[in-house]
């Protein structure tokens, strides 16, 4: 039986948003959200750098979903605390990401993104270096942000 990857997977889903009947009506402006998500990715590495929990927490919806390789489908917010905690404990962690393609998909946007994470051991050694890809889902929070809805990564 052939598998159907992650990508695959998210890109179906996001036809069959886009394609289930007619398309929310939205004012979303593309330039006020390219430059909302460009202050975004600014402020997620410097919460990162801060190693700023509470700060880093405020990119994720509540009920956001994410699928990553070899790893069950995981629902809400509370794995990146416990994640970034204990990355914290042992490592002196740095991540980059950029979206790419950003797309408004009714009252939501969609978009590509590659990123970049560092991890250099607190007791000494070798950075570890790990690099990626993946899709997301955004939706627009009262606060004026835009939080993770659905994730889907994989690194290369």
């Amino acid at each position: 039986m052939k598998t159907i990857s992650i990508t695959s997977a998210f890109v179906l889903l996001l036809c069959f948003y886009s394609c289930s009947g007619p398309e929310p009506k939205t004012n979303l402006d593309l330039k006020v959200v390219e430059t909302e998500l460009r202050a975004f990715e600014s402020n997620h590495r410097t919460a990162i750098d801060k190693k700023d929990i509470a700060g880093i927490l405020q990119y994720y919806a509540t009920d956001l979903i994410t699928i990553s390789p070899d790893e069950p489908i995981l629902y809400g917010k509370d794995w990146i605390r416990t994640l970034v905690t204990d990355l914290y404990k042992t490592y002196d962690f740095h991540e980059d990401f950029k979206f790419i393609d950003i797309r408004i998909v009714g009252d939501r946007v969609a978009a590509s993104y590659t990123f970049k994470q560092q991890m250099i051991p607190l007791s000494g050694g070798d950075t570890i270096t790990q690099t990626g890809k993946g899709m997301c889902i955004l939706k627009h929070s009262e606060t004026g942000t835009w939080p993770f809805e659905w994730n889907a990564y994989h690194n290369n």
